[in-house]
């Protein structure tokens, strides 16, 4: 409304067909509403333009902008583009077609090299998966025929580091073998046990712990000794084995249960911790490096086969289309500059399955006419909870970091602020809340997120539902330490539905392991 932003200077996308349309028939229902207002206003003005937006899906738009630049992109300018069910026939074809080709030159020894533990049908799915998903794997199909074996176990090795080393920062960070030390500590003390067979394994386990915490501090230290680890983790495994029964007087103190808990909690930690992943067989090594090699191989020469029949028909598929935008946009200064002036407001939905390539172009929209990165052109609407395009690339932790980065550029730009909450009343008039949520003054300093809106409202769930799903999920997702692929818990609140609702739950006692009868009505 203040600054009169023309609709062809908002670019709003997402990920499918079906969200593109829901998505413009809403933006156009809000325009109409406000249009009939001051049918001569801007909005007024939106409505009759309303077919020159830029609503709709990631490569729709990249098609748009390269049709409009096709020489600086080095494409043909009435290319057409081949849709994701077309591209998939036309893909395997090209594929199974060369493999066949290949197969039947002796001089090529990939094929026969994979056919030792492949069908032709799961090295076509193999290569078919890789080009899917080039996007994701950078220029790894151009250095893999010149990597040597010593290099691919050189960089097998420095990743075993690099693993263990995060390993390590994660699991101290959460702070859960500290936590049992104690506890372990705490009832060996209150038992005065130190005679029986019991009591000595709780004690080695208790020493064990206290071995394995300063390991891994050292690792993350950068000094990893991965053989200690994993003969550490194999004594602790056995260790918290909860086959061997405490002593009575443990369990008239109620603790022999609390050791089992403790047990579990280790176990657990352990297997989430699973160093034996990252064990190094030279002779597996090998074996699968020569496979990967023969795999890369095979799959460029269908690439570039497929290459070839999309020139021929004059095709770009959908990732042609991202691959080409983000190139015109990074290697082309002219148009990168043009299209960064040319659009104010770029809105994301669905940012939780957004790939690196996407984010490239979005930012790259984004600029300040000094080349500087401009938060407030970007709106990003997401949910971890829902990412599921990972299949298609999608990168779930590039929306924490994403968040990140915008809160960071927010601050710098003075634009950071109070978080706050949209909730379904007073929509139409969203500006005066936005307003009134910044003068509050009750939100905590420490947890500002720096422009987020949070939408909690769950209009379906009847009361009593909501609060058992905020009360269990709370404790679910309770974790010290968040990786950026993880999900947060958000409390949920009742709107819409009044009902009180009901939630029936079965409560068994800690040692009820479904071994025996089911207690009936009245034992309950």
């Amino acid at each position: 409304k203040t600054r009169r932003t023309r609709l062809d200077q908002i670019v709003v996308v997402t990920f499918t067909e079906k969200a593109a349309a829901e998505l413009k028939e809403r933006i156009y229902y809000a325009i109409d509403k406000e249009a009939e207002k001051e049918p001569e206003g801007c909005f007024g003005d939106m409505k009759k333009h309303f077919s020159s937006n830029y609503i709709g899906t990631f490569h729709s738009f990249c098609a748009a902008m390269l049709r409009e630049y096709p020489v600086e992109a080095g494409l043909d300018p009435f290319f057409r583009v081949l849709d994701e069910n077309d591209k998939i026939f036309f893909l395997k074809r090209v594929i199974y077609k060369k493999i066949g080709e290949l197969a039947a030159l002796e001089q090529y020894p990939a094929i026969q090299v994979l056919s030792a533990d492949l069908t032709r049908g799961e090295i076509a799915s193999a290569v078919y998966s890789i080009i899917q998903n080039r996007e994701a794997i950078g220029n790894w199909l151009e250095s893999i025929p010149n990597r040597t074996l010593r290099d691919n176990y050189t960089r097998l090795e420095n990743y075993q580091r690099v693993f263990i080393r995060d390993l390590s920062f994660t699991t101290l960070r959460k702070g859960g073998l500290q936590d049992i030390n104690k506890n372990i500590m705490a009832i060996l003390e209150e038992t005065g046990d130190t005679d029986t067979k019991y009591a000595l394994n709780a004690v080695n386990l208790k020493n064990n712990i206290q071995k394995f915490i300063l390991l891994l501090k050292r690792a993350v230290d950068g000094i990893v000794d991965f053989v200690q680890i994993l003969e550490l983790c194999n004594k602790l495994y056995a260790g918290c084995s909860t086959k061997s029964r405490p002593p009575k007087f443990w369990k008239e103190l109620g603790l022999g249960n609390v050791m089992k808990k403790q047990m579990l909690r280790l176990s657990m930690i352990l297997d989430d911790f699973d160093p034996d992943c990252l064990v190094l067989n030279r002779e597996h090594e090998e074996l699968t490096f020569n496979m990967i090699k023969a795999l890369a191989g095979v799959t460029s020469a269908a690439l570039s086969a497929y290459d070839e029949e999309k020139r021929k028909q004059n095709y770009l598929d959908f990732q042609d289309l991202q691959l080409s935008m983000y190139r015109l946009l990074h290697h082309g200064p002219q148009p990168a500059r043009k299209m960064a002036a040319r659009f104010h407001h770029i809105m994301v939905d669905e940012f939780q399955d957004t790939n690196s390539i996407q984010w490239g172009i979005v930012s790259s929209l984004a600029k300040k006419p000094d080349g500087g990165f401009d938060p407030a052109k970007i709106f990003i609407v997401g949910d971890e909870k829902q990412s599921i395009y990972a299949f298609r690339g999608g990168d779930v932790a590039l929306f924490s970091r994403t968040r990140a980065v915008l809160a960071k550029e927010n601050v710098k730009a003075g634009l950071h602020r109070h978080p706050f909450i949209l909730n379904d009343a007073g929509l139409s008039d969203y500006a005066n809340e936005f307003n009134r949520a910044l003068a509050d003054n009750h939100f905590n300093p420490d947890e500002l997120q720096k422009g987020t809106i949070k939408f909690m409202e769950n209009f379906r769930s009847a009361e009593f539902p909501i609060r058992f799903f905020n009360l269990f999920f709370k404790q679910l997702f309770k974790e010290h330490y968040y990786e950026t692929h993880q999900a947060r818990h958000q409390d949920l609140i009742r709107k819409g539905n009044m009902s009180r609702g009901s939630v029936e739950l079965f409560l068994v006692d800690d040692d009820y392991h479904g071994d025996t009868p089911i207690p009936g009505e009245k034992e309950l």
